[in-house]
């Protein structure tokens, strides 16, 4: 055998030897996601299968000025996924996360995430719809989840009090047809979150998404009412104001058919119900004054009773 050439049973034994050291071995955890709702931050991953139970996690975090920082203890671990939550003060600033596994006194390579900042990256919503009908009035108030930072008083803030830029556009819908849209800024009193001019009896829903960020980056919620049919004695005041309406319509087709049918003499022709209400209009034309009800053709004044009428007013009727 020349120089530089191993024998066939040394190679072996190394392979061998290789093959045990890999069966030690721990493989890092993949699919790493560091992912923020509502200002809630979770590290996920999933883990080699075939890890034992006993198999524990180390994590650790940093932003763009600290060192790495170990994690207090991870919850929602299970045996096909695990997640660790973090809480990160300063929404914009960037941070990342790193994960190992450790067990039976070994260590696996640290798995690391991509970067995050909360103000760009984190996930709104769903809010809280509320509604109050009023008549023909909806208003709709908007409730945003609760964000882990707490006030002074120690309750939490929420969402709109820490992202200060987000307002939400707010949709109606009757079945699949969108009727109205508003927009809904709560630091503004010009601009209601109401819709107007609702139908009785009639089922709408409201959905929302939230304005000016990313659509996977909101999630919309929608909430629907049926209004309530309409009061009787409304439909019955809609009623009988259509019948005035209607007979003072009447009134006036009748004056003015009347009139130009026999301008001459047009008291004569008038219903006995429309005559007070229009007889006095027509006897102000001077024409009728002038005139006598014989120069009318008898179809256009009417029954025979009416004629006679008609005659008896022309002839005391100066010339």
């Amino acid at each position: 055998m020349g120089c530089g050439r191993m024998s066939l049973a040394l190679l072996l034994l190394l392979f061998l030897a290789s093959c045990s050291l890999l069966q030690g071995t721990l493989l890092r955890p993949w699919r790493m996601r560091l992912e923020a709702r509502n200002f809630h931050v979770w590290l996920c991953w999933e883990p080699d299968p075939s890890l034992p139970s006993s198999a524990t996690y180390e994590v650790e975090w940093r932003n763009r000025t600290s060192n790495w920082t170990k994690a207090g203890a991870c919850g929602r671990n299970s045996r096909n996924s695990q997640g660790c939550e973090l809480y990160f003060d300063r929404i914009h600033d960037i941070y990342w996360a790193r994960v190992r596994v450790v067990a039976g006194g070994e260590q696996s390579e640290w798995a690391s995430s991509s970067e995050l900042q909360l103000y760009r990256d984190t996930i709104v919503g769903p809010p809280k719809l509320s509604f109050l009908l009023q008549d023909q009035t909806l208003s709709v108030n908007i409730t945003t989840p609760l964000t882990p930072y707490r006030r002074r008083t120690g309750s939490y803030k929420r969402v709109n009090q820490v992202l200060l830029k987000l307002w939400y556009w707010l949709h109606l819908y009757e079945g699949d047809l969108l009727v109205q849209q508003v927009p809904c800024k709560r630091r503004s009193e010009e601009v209601p979150c109401t819709f107007g001019h609702l139908k009785p009896s009639t089922q709408y829903c409201v959905r929302t998404m939230a304005a000016d960020i990313a659509r996977e980056r909101s999630q919309e919620a929608e909430r629907c009412l049926v209004t309530p049919a309409a009061p009787s004695g409304a439909r019955t005041l809609t009623n009988s104001a259509g019948m005035v309406a209607s007979q003072a319509l009447l009134t006036a087709q009748t004056c003015v058919e009347v009139f130009f049918m026999a301008p001459c003499c047009a008291e004569c022709l008038l219903p006995p119900a429309a005559a007070p209400k229009c007889g006095r209009i027509l006897l102000h034309v001077a024409a009728c004054l002038s005139q006598s009800c014989r120069d009318v053709p008898p179809k256009s004044i009417g029954s025979p009773e009416e004629r006679a009428e008609c005659d008896h007013a022309g002839a005391s009727t100066p010339a």
